[in-house]
């Protein structure tokens, strides 16, 4: 509610939109906390925490390329700020490239079971 209050005294405050995404996405709003991580970065498109709360829905919808791309924004916004979380998301972004190689890989390997002549 302090969230909301403060938005309603003034749209444009981006803390406390993204405060209040953060929140939603605690309560398992995961869908009004998306929209409200949209909505901070209307207001402000370099805010670089935004980013990283989307980053972390999509990791967690299993959406490794929008999580990717969502984490790569908030290390780039994110400059000398955050590094304890910068190097969280490096960390997580090795480990999702990595998941999608072994993927890929498995892919191409031919199947010898269902292999018909």
């Amino acid at each position: 509610k302090e969230y909301q209050t403060a938005i309603a005294r003034y749209d444009g405050n981006v803390t406390a939109h993204n405060n209040l995404a953060i929140a939603y996405k605690q309560q398992g709003r995961r869908e009004l906390s998306r929209k409200t991580f949209a909505r901070v970065l209307l207001l402000d498109s370099r805010f670089a925490l935004a980013y990283y709360g989307l980053g972390l829905l999509d990791d967690e919808d299993g959406n490794a390329d929008a999580a990717l791309a969502n984490y790569s924004r908030f290390i780039v916004l994110a400059g000398r700020r955050y590094e304890d979380l910068q190097d969280k998301v490096r960390a997580r972004i090795v480990q999702i490239r990595s998941a999608k190689e072994k993927q890929t890989k498995h892919k191409l390997r031919p199947q010898r079971d269902h292999y018909v002549p």
